[in-house]
């Protein structure tokens, strides 16, 4: 019976689980983020030298209904670099790069769930771990640490980042994100 009872347990455990990796959890509102995808679903990505992908910076839960121009910091570290930038009809780059980078709509961008503002192709020169980070840039719009949002009417607004706070990384490529390590082993482990 016990037996019974553990695998019952565990397959319904493991559907949970399964059924909650399939949603989506964003940040909080107006959280800019870097990802590998445009569901904003993949942070971690693994590149071998001399390869190259894309990043996808995306605004997630915006409280705003359009914004007419951003401004953000992208640092890439570890030998990893933007090579070729794409921005939505109507963008006029002001500040293209290499890490600061500034937009501005000819006519609002409207904004939903997942707003994506820039197509970053970027390059690794090596295999080894890197971090991305978002802050804002050297002369902002908006004082403070913080990406920024124009919003329609002319005022500036901070935005958050993915991660919570400028200082840590939103992406990474090798196993450069910091993550909670898990494993089947722990699992198990909470029901011997």
């Amino acid at each position: 019976m016990r037996t019974v009872f553990k695998f019952f347990l565990m397959t319904c455990i493991l559907s949970g689980i399964s059924s909650v990796s399939a949603q989506v959890i964003l940040p909080g509102p107006d959280a800019l983020g870097l990802y590998f995808d445009e569901e904003a679903l993949n942070t971690e990505l693994a590149v071998e030298a001399g390869a190259s992908y894309q990043l996808y910076l995306i605004l997630t839960n915006p409280t705003m209904n359009a914004i007419e121009g951003w401004e953000s910091a992208v640092i890439l570290t570890n030998g990893n670099s933007v090579t070729t930038t794409e921005f939505p009809a109507g963008s006029q780059p002001l500040l293209n790069g290499p890490q600061e980078w500034a937009v501005s709509m000819t006519t609002p961008m409207p904004c939903n769930v997942l707003t994506k503002l820039a197509v970053f192709t970027a390059m690794a020169t090596t295999d080894e771990p890197a971090l991305f980070y978002l802050g804002n840039i050297s002369a902002p719009s908006q004082a403070g640490d913080y990406p920024g949002a124009l919003l329609v009417g002319g005022d500036w607004i901070a935005l958050d980042v993915a991660s919570g706070d400028p200082s840590l990384p939103v992406a990474g490529v090798n196993g450069g994100t910091p993550n909670e390590t898990s494993s089947w082993g722990a699992v198990k482990s909470l029901f011997r």
